[in-house]
């Protein structure tokens, strides 16, 4: 029986060597006629080849020896000598926005999960070319179904993406986003990899479509992909692969585009879009709608667990830690959509006191209490804030202005009281004992 099951075992490496695609590569003879694509760009190098190791492909380009590594290899064709071979092309539905005319207003007919308009995805080559490699996508492992929006606000060039999932921590896969770049999506059956790829190669300046479609080519789990791109420009592109678990559409938009998955009805894409359209506000405000809207007509079949929200300026610096005006993720929560907005309205809350401490730094005292003050409005009793505007007014000699804001400070958390002494040596508040115990007076 030993013996039995080492053969067994023998013949199961012996097969699996035979069918690997790249010992197929590493099979042809040097100087085949090769074209390689590499990184998810739609163009490929047209080169000879002259060997392949593990790791690398080594080519001949411009009577060059150049290596390619492997990992960075999405497809190989070679010419075979001899014979001509068509590959087919692949189903899927893709839509992209680049100039083309406005989808049909709000409340007008809209194609469901098997009704979507199709645009054929060529998969295939050149006929005198045959498909020898594509590089193996990952079996799908997290089924992130989920409906989401990307947009971008065309008067202040902010770029957004938001989500909503019956499914823990969506936040850490789905949203990504890059001041001046663009923004993706990236559900269903997910692979992350397109919110990276995504980003570099709009950044490198291929638009939206062009990138997903790049990305899909090389992606033979595309049937189970829900993917959309929108990028600085607002062009945008979606994907809804064929296997995605209905209910599941998409539609894309000027300047946004709304997908959804595995819903209780084909209700939930349409309702997303209408609500972004017809909403005014900001960006955040209006993606905020769009969720709201997908969850009041059924949203996902499951039910909801994780929220999340990412804006990002439209006057990039360069710092991403400064681009980003929003930056949210509900991980966990009976209620997602409503800690989301809870928390947006405590961000703009912050985003005003960090405006008034920068307007305090340039002197310019009046724009900062404005700031402060708009803060206090969003969230009235917040010790915080109440906290640190008090300490500005003192700075700006206006103390009696700040007795109220420290007094209902120390009355929401004591340690507030403890802390106040202690600007005094680093120099955030003056070193005068008379007026330090006239600001700890309850």
């Amino acid at each position: 029986m030993r013996n039995l099951a080492v053969l067994f075992l023998s013949c199961l490496v012996a097969a699996s060597a035979a069918d690997d695609p790249w010992q197929k590569v590493r099979d042809l003879k040097t100087g085949t006629e090769l074209r390689v694509f590499r990184n998810g760009k739609p163009q490929p190098l047209l080169v000879k080849l002259d060997e392949a190791t593990t790791d690398n492909l080594v080519v001949i380009q411009k009577n060059q020896q150049v290596a390619i590594p492997k990992e960075e290899i999405d497809r190989i064709d070679y010419r075979p000598t001899g014979g001509r071979r068509v590959t087919t092309e692949t189903k899927s539905t893709t839509d992209s926005h680049d100039a083309q005319p406005p989808r049909p207003a709000a409340g007008s007919p809209t194609p469901g999960p098997s009704q979507s308009t199709s645009s054929n995805v060529s998969v295939g080559s050149k006929p005198d070319f045959e498909t020898i490699y594509r590089r193996p996508s990952p079996a799908p492992k997290r089924p992130v179904h989920t409906f989401s929006i990307v947009a971008r606000d065309p008067a202040t060039g902010e770029l957004g993406v938001a989500v909503q999932s019956h499914w823990f921590s969506v936040g850490s896969s789905v949203p990504w986003a890059e001041a001046g770049v663009g923004a993706v999506a990236t559900q269903s059956f997910v692979d992350p990899s397109y919110g990276k790829l995504g980003l570099d190669l709009m950044r490198a300046g291929r638009s939206a479509p062009d990138a997903l479609k790049g990305l899909l080519l090389a992606d033979e789990g595309r049937d189970v992909r829900q993917v959309a791109m929108i990028d600085a420009q607002g062009r945008v592109a979606a994907h809804t692969g064929a296997k995605d678990i209905p209910a599941a559409g998409h539609i894309v938009g000027n300047d946004y585009s709304v997908q959804a998955n595995l819903m209780l009805n084909d209700k939930v894409w349409p309702a997303m879009s209408k609500a972004f359209e017809q909403t005014h506000g900001d960006l955040a405000g209006r993606m905020l709608a769009a969720l709201d809207a997908a969850q009041a007509v059924g949203g996902d079949i499951r039910g909801k667990q994780s929220a999340a929200l990412i804006v990002v300026s439209g006057k990039p610096t360069g710092k991403p830690w400064l681009d980003r005006v929003f930056d949210l993720r509900i991980d966990d929560h009976p209620e997602p959509l409503k800690e989301l907005r809870r928390l947006v309205t405590l961000q703009r809350a912050y985003n005003h006191m960090n405006e008034g401490d920068l307007a305090v730094e340039a002197k310019d005292n009046e724009r900062a209490l404005r700031e402060y003050s708009a803060a206090a409005q969003l969230v009235p009793d917040n010790a915080e804030m109440l906290f640190w505007h008090a300490v500005a007014l003192v700075n700006m000699n206006r103390v009696d202005a700040s007795l109220p804001l420290f007094k209902k400070a120390f009355a929401l958390d004591p340690n507030w009281r403890t802390l106040l002494p202690r600007l005094v040596p680093i120099g955030l508040l003056p070193n005068d004992p008379g007026l330090r115990d006239r600001l700890l007076v309850p």
